[in-house]
C-alpha cells in the first residue's frame, strides 16, 4: 500500500513536472485582468496582451485590432528563464501613425538551463497616450458642454472624492449633469480612445475600469478625457479630427460614479502606471477662469 501511494505521489511529479517544461503559459497573468473574478465590462481589452506558444517556451504578443495609441509598462519575474526584454521596460504603441495587420511581439522568453526547472511570470499595466507631451498652459478651453447651457461642478482640484492631490487626476473637474446631456470637445484635437460598452457602474472601486470614455489627442501632446459618458454615449470614433465645440458624447454615470455627471482632465501619460494631470484654464461667462471653485455653477 505503501509503495502504490509512493507510485503515485511520484506520477504526479513527474506529470506536473513535464507541464513546467512544456506548457508554462499558465503562468502568466496579466496585471489588467484578473480571470478568477467575473469581468464587469471590456475595456481592459482595448489594450490587450496575451501569451502564445512558440519555440520553447512563448511570447507576449499584442494583437489587432485592439491596438490604440499607449503607453504599457511591463514587469518579469524570470526563474531559470531568459527574455528578450529587461526585467522592468516601457513599450510604446503608435497606433494613429501606423496600420497593425500582425501581432505584435512584446517579449520572447526561452529556459537557461534544459533538464532544470523553471518558471516565469509578466504582468503589465497601460494608458492610453504616448509620453513626451508638454501641456500648453496659455491654451484656453471651453467648457466641455453646449455653449449657453450651465452645470454646477460636483468635485474640483484636489477634490476628496477621487481627485485626490498627489494621484492621477488631481487636476480633474467633474461636472453635475443628467443622463444623455451633450459632452462637447473643449479644444481641437484627434481621438486616440473611444469606449462605451459599458453598462456597469456605481459608488464602488471595483467600477473603475467601466466607464466609458473619449480620449482626445491635443497639438501640445497632451490628452483630454471626457469620462463616464452613457452606454453607447461614445460619439466619435478612434481617428476622427474634432473642433472645439463638436459634439462628441452622451454624458451618463458608468465606472466609478456616484451619480451621473462628466468627469474632465487633460493629462500627459508618465509610463503605463501613472499619468500627470494639468490644470487648464476655460473660457466662462465670469472670464478665464484657471480653477473651478466646487459647488459654484458654470
Amino acid at each position: 500500500m505503501k509503495k502504490a501511494w509512493t507510485l503515485h505521489l511520484e506520477l504526479f511529479f513527474g506529470v506536473l513536472f513535464f507541464l513546467v517544461l512544456t506548457n508554462c503559459w499558465w503562468l502568466a497573468l496579466p496585471a489588467i485582468c484578473d480571470d478568477s473574478q467575473p469581468k464587469l465590462c471590456t475595456q481592459g481589452d482595448s489594450v490587450y496582451c496575451h501569451q502564445e506558444k512558440v519555440g520553447e517556451i512563448g511570447r507576449v504578443i499584442l494583437e489587432p485590432p485592439q491596438i490604440l495609441e499607449s503607453t504599457l509598462t511591463f514587469d518579469l519575474n524570470l526563474d531559470n528563464t531568459t527574455a528578450t526584454k529587461p526585467a522592468h521596460f516601457n513599450y510604446f504603441v503608435d497606433g494613429l501613425h501606423y496600420s497593425y495587420k500582425r501581432p505584435i511581439e512584446i517579449v520572447r522568453f526561452s529556459q537557461k538551463n534544459i533538464g532544470t526547472p523553471f518558471h516565469y511570470y509578466w504582468k503589465y499595466h497601460w494608458v492610453l497616450g504616448l509620453p513626451g507631451g508638454r501641456h500648453d498652459a496659455t491654451y484656453v478651453y471651453a467648457l466641455p458642454y453646449k455653449k449657453g447651457e450651465h452645470y454646477k461642478v460636483s468635485q474640483g482640484y484636489f477634490g476628496n472624492f477621487s481627485h485626490q492631490k498627489g494621484t492621477n487626476y488631481e487636476y480633474a473637474i467633474d461636472f453635475v449633469m443628467p443622463e444623455g446631456t451633450p459632452v462637447c470637445a473643449a479644444r481641437d484635437g484627434i481621438v486616440i480612445g473611444s469606449y462605451g460598452d459599458s453598462t456597469v457602474g456605481g459608488n464602488d472601486k471595483k467600477y473603475g475600469f467601466c466607464a466609458n470614455v473619449v480620449s482626445v489627442k491635443h497639438a501640445d501632446g497632451s490628452y483630454a478625457r471626457y469620462v463616464h459618458l452613457q452606454p453607447r454615449g461614445n460619439l466619435a470614433r478612434v481617428g476622427q479630427v474634432v473642433h472645439k465645440g463638436d459634439q462628441i458624447g452622451l454624458s451618463g454615470k458608468t465606472g466609478f460614479a456616484d451619480r451621473p455627471h462628466l468627469h474632465f482632465c487633460v493629462t500627459t501619460p508618465i509610463d503605463g502606471y501613472k499619468e500627470k494631470s494639468h490644470p487648464v484654464v476655460f473660457a466662462t461667462e465670469k472670464g478665464n477662469l484657471g480653477s473651478l471653485t466646487q459647488g459654484e455653477t458654470y
